[in-house]
């Protein structure tokens, strides 16, 4: 099940919703946990790719030639 990120534009304190792809896209109604306030906005942060080969996982697309991020 999807995990969704939200930030509160009230208290600033960030908290994730667990909810299926249909529930989004009906439309959630989120507040914010610590402070009930419906102003909040959703949030996006890097993702992890995990591979099935020895490397183990990779950073958004990988590095790219010459970019010298990987080891």
């Amino acid at each position: 099940m999807p995990v969704y990120e939200y930030k509160c534009d009230d208290c600033e304190s960030t908290f994730t919703v667990i909810a299926t792809m249909a529930e989004k896209a009906k439309g959630l109604t989120v507040t914010c946990r610590m402070c009930g306030s419906e102003r909040v906005r959703q949030v996006f942060s890097g993702i992890a790719l995990i591979s099935g080969k020895s490397g183990g996982s990779q950073f958004g697309g990988g590095c790219a030639p010459g970019g010298g991020c990987c080891g």
